[in-house]
């Protein structure tokens, strides 16, 4: 090809092959360049390599300077010029060499003029990712690419980067990176022996239903959560529809046969779809106790709503807030007012605790005010009682909604301790209301968790875990019924290298045993085969329960790391038993993600959209 057709930019990344096509220098593909015309080269760059900038400017570049008169004049190279200009030349980089002249009056140049290198496309592609990572990550619209203060910022970073469109962003790359993350994932669970699956279902404010899927497993001695799912549910909520949609997700990562329970709040479909699934159901315990909580603040509704009518107050008019921050000591540390939402759990507590915290500048102000809205010293004071009955719910609410750490094993001792706790409340000169309001809770907590320690799962996930054992228990025949299932189940596990030796091994012993060990070597024979694999599960339960307890801050999982060997059996039980979750929280964290992302800005994302989003978001490290 003559120089004339060859000064197109777009040969930096091409090269010829034949008089009429041309490969691409990285991915390999080849294109025709009929009668000279590169449309379809740069058409290949634009759609495929869109990080890569042409300015389709192919003309090469010489350097002039000017006389005194304004005429242009050739210069005559000067040694360092000419050594310069005889340096190899990269296919991506531009050198101009300004040459100087008699009258010194050359224009001042910069390292922009010299060199104009494209990223690489591996650098390209890295920082492509890791945009889309941080978009998925912090809730921000794609349009974000777009907009000009980005851009300046991006410019600064790296002057040759050009991040990609936002429809690029949003329909190639965002695709790009969910199936890498998926099939890692997949790579992942296929590695898990057991695994306990939450469900739960959310109507976002476009009144688009949606049902995420997340599974919680043990993988190298950690509890690791992923979301499988969230899929737009067009169809009607009927345990049978949503039993299938699980299923169909459950089925497309291989999970079928190892799924060990099912955890999800207490709705009738969600009971009948695990039902229908033939999964053990749990119902989720943080939701279990926010329902507790709810039916007993019926007792003192009417202090409740004053409180809520003094936060809604102060959260309403500025001039009042404005005197409430005025009356607080610049000494104290006051907490924001807090309103109540229903459905948020534990919301009814936080707002007595900022209204108690807040007692003597509220009781200024509002004497001040002579508002409406006002409480009373006796208001305080039952507030204060109604805190200490609410605590237990608070501190365990948190305590089971964690994902990272093993939670299923702590549902008996926890009830257990909330029980003696509201036991020990003893309030003097009682109200009718406190009485009223402990009473309906020790009553709710008996209605619903009378019989947890008769759950075999979650009776089995304590016995497993060895920083409880059968300490947690208030029923011996509780413990000797969770006892008797873990021998069972121990019984029933195959161990691939059973010691202390297979059967062929001890035929071949005695037919060497000569005629001074044989006696000997048969009786040893004797005693191996009459061992039975009840005997070595009774044998390893007794000395796992003789063994030290853990400490509560401790990680049962690495306890169970380092004694793998020491119980064989029992390690294979706990891995289906501590990877239970205790509520389905994860769930829940998906949809306030989902909310989050469905800004009022962005109501016009596609649930297909939202779905990929959301999964990256959840999985990505």
């Amino acid at each position: 090809m003559d120089s004339k057709r060859r000064r197109s930019e777009v040969w930096h990344y091409f090269q010829k092959i034949s008089a009429e096509s041309a490969e691409y220098l990285f991915c390999k593909h080849q294109y025709s360049f009929k009668s000279g015309c590169t449309s379809n080269l740069f058409r290949h760059i634009k759609l495929k390599h869109p990080s890569i900038s042409l300015d389709g400017n192919a003309s090469k570049r010489t350097c002039h300077s000017s006389n005194e008169s304004g005429e242009q004049v050739s210069q005559v190279p000067s040694t360092s010029a000419a050594s310069a200009s005889s340096l190899p030349q990269h296919p991506d980089v531009s050198i101009d060499i300004p040459q100087g002249n008699s009258s010194g009056s050359t224009l001042q140049t910069t390292m922009k003029q010299y060199i104009h290198r494209p990223l690489a496309l591996k650098t390209s592609q890295s920082i492509d990712e890791g945009l889309v990572k941080l978009i998925v990550s912090q809730y921000l619209p794609f349009r974000l690419v777009e907009q000009p203060a980005f851009k300046s910022f991006l410019q600064l970073l790296n002057p040759n980067y050009h991040p990609p469109s936002r429809k690029t962003l949003a329909n190639n790359y965002l695709e790009l990176l969910y199936s890498k993350t998926a099939m890692e994932l997949k790579e992942k669970i296929k590695k898990v022996t057991f695994c306990s699956i939450t469900a739960d279902g959310w109507t976002s404010a476009t009144n688009d239903s949606y049902l995420a899927v997340t599974a919680h497993f043990i993988c190298n001695g950690q509890l690791q959560s992923a979301l499988l799912d969230c899929i737009y549910f067009t169809d009607r909520h009927t345990a049978t529809n949503i039993a299938d949609e699980i299923h169909r997700i459950i089925r497309s990562w291989d999970l079928d046969s190892k799924v060990v329970a099912l955890i999800s709040d207490s709705a009738a479909n969600m009971l009948a779809a695990a039902k229908i699934l033939g999964w053990t159901h749990i119902p989720c315990f943080a939701h279990t106790l926010n329902l507790i909580v709810q039916n007993a603040l019926v007792e003192v509704k009417e202090l409740q709503n004053r409180v809520k009518k003094v936060v809604e107050f102060f959260k309403r008019s500025p001039a009042a807030h404005h005197k409430l921050v005025q009356m607080q000591s610049p000494q104290g540390s006051y907490p924001t007012l807090k309103q109540e939402v229903p459905t948020r759990w534990n919301s009814t507590y936080i707002m007595f605790q900022s209204i108690l915290r807040n007692k003597e500048p509220l009781l200024s102000t509002l004497a001040l005010l002579k508002t409406e809205a006002t409480l009373t010293q006796k208001d305080f004071e039952i507030t204060e009682k109604l805190c200490h009955i609410l605590l237990p719910f608070y501190e365990v609410t948190l305590e089971v909604s964690s994902e990272k750490h093993v939670t299923a094993s702590k549902l008996i001792p926890l009830t257990q301790g909330m029980k003696r706790y509201l036991e020990t409340l003893n309030f003097d000169d009682q109200e009718e209301e406190v009485s009223k309001f402990l009473a309906k809770i020790k009553s709710e907590m008996e209605r619903r968790f009378s019989h947890i320690e008769d759950i075999p799962l979650l009776a089995e996930a304590s016995m497993v875990d060895p920083r409880f054992k059968n300490m947690g228990f208030d029923s011996h025949k509780a413990i000797e019924k969770a006892k008797n299932n873990l021998i069972r189940k121990a019984t029933a596990v195959s161990l691939v290298d059973e010691a202390p030796g297979t059967s062929q091994e001890i035929r071949m012993e005695l037919e060497t045993s000569g005629c001074v060990w044989k006696h000997l070597d048969s009786l040893v024979q004797h005693k191996i085969c009459d061992r039975s694999p009840t005997a070595a599960a009774i044998t390893e339960l007794d000395k796992y329960l003789k063994e030290p307890h853990l400490l509560r801050h401790e990680d049962p999982l690495q306890w169970w790391c380092k004694n793998q060997g020491t119980f064989p059996r029992l390690f294979l039980v706990m891995q289906k038993r501590l990877c239970i979750v205790g509520s389905s929280v994860p769930c829940e964290r998906v949809f306030s993600k989902a909310g989050n992302i469905l800004s009022e800005r962005r109501r016009s994302l596609k649930p297909n959209k939202l779905s990929k989003i959301l999964f990256l978001n959840y999985n990505l490290d």
